[in-house]
């Protein structure tokens, strides 16, 4: 009730005529704020007739994370706290960051210097970020990491790296993350258009079909192409 009182006193301030002219409503999907009983969109629509209720895009990507994707696929998870146990590792060194960037210098063909990214669990995307930025920087974290080889710590990051599965999913996130934070991009737009959006996932989702459904062939031996992607890292 405070929320939806402050949210009528902050209308009522701009002179907002909000009970015929409020549209849409988005939020997370916790029920004080979400429900369409008691919640603060409940609330709302009681005076504001014409107004729909949208579940917050980014929100909805963590839910199908955390629930049908995580499930079915659990290596995500073990990916999301590889990046993270790489990033505590680097950044409890400052040593470890400035030979992470002089590699970089030497080995990546960059423009600025990229840290790694903290993961953080409940914002989904921000794991999608740190993966991205572990393939793009991969050879000279491995470089980084192979200078300290001799702590128990790094040995256990180096094998997982090391792991043609693990190498391949990392590959895949960091594909198919440029195509999430796009469509996340176009959602944000000041000047929204849900047609350009559509085209836009419509696309995507081709692109994917396209890469990783049709072009799995019958036949085709993936783990030796994948095993070929390792040696030439390690």
């Amino acid at each position: 009730v405070s929320i939806t009182t402050g949210l009528e006193d902050l209308f009522r301030s701009l002179d907002f005529d909000w009970k015929e002219k409020l549209m849409g409503y988005c939020s997370d999907g916790e029920a004080t704020v979400r429900s369409s009983q008691n919640g603060v969109y409940g609330l709302l629509k009681r005076s504001a007739k014409k107004l729909i209720g949208i579940h917050c895009l980014g929100h909805s990507f963590t839910l199908t994370h955390k629930t049908d994707v995580s499930q079915k696929f659990p290596i995500l998870d073990e990916l999301f706290q590889l990046a993270y146990e790489t990033y505590k590792y680097c950044h409890a060194s400052s040593k470890r960051v400035e030979q992470l960037f002089i590699n970089q210098s030497e080995l990546e063909d960059l423009i600025y210097q990229l840290n790694l990214i903290k993961p953080i669990k409940i914002r989904w995307l921000s794991m999608f970020n740190a993966i991205l930025r572990i393939v793009k920087t991969f050879r000279s974290l491995i470089q980084t990491l192979t200078q300290w080889k001799n702590e128990i710590v790094v040995q256990g990051l180096l094998e997982k790296y090391k792991n043609p599965r693990n190498l391949a999913w990392l590959h895949f996130l960091c594909d198919i993350s440029g195509d999430v934070k796009l469509i996340k991009n176009v959602f944000q737009e000041r000047y929204f258009h849900m047609y350009k959006a559509l085209e836009l996932i419509n696309s995507v989702k081709n692109s994917f079909r396209r890469k990783y459904i049709d072009g799995f062939r019958p036949g085709y031996q993936y783990e030796s192409f994948l095993k070929k992607i390792v040696m030439s890292y390690f």
